[in-house]
């Protein structure tokens, strides 16, 4: 849990510190490279996607005519 103190700057160094200490844990996009920050992940084949890789990189629309 954050805590907050009386010096903004301090409190901002603080949590952008602990922001960088969870992205480390996280998993990384095979695609993007990038640390998967939101609440779910695809894994296929052992891969780790995001969703927005998820969606730019496979999904395919339906067209019918």
């Amino acid at each position: 849990m954050f805590r907050y103190t009386d010096d903004p700057v301090a409190d901002a160094e603080a949590y952008y510190n602990e922001l960088a200490r969870l992205e480390e844990q996280v998993p990384v996009c095979c695609h993007c490279n990038r640390p998967v920050m939101e609440d779910f992940y695809y894994e296929i084949n052992d891969e780790v996607i995001c969703a927005e890789c998820m969606d730019r990189h496979f999904r395919k629309d339906v067209i019918v005519g």
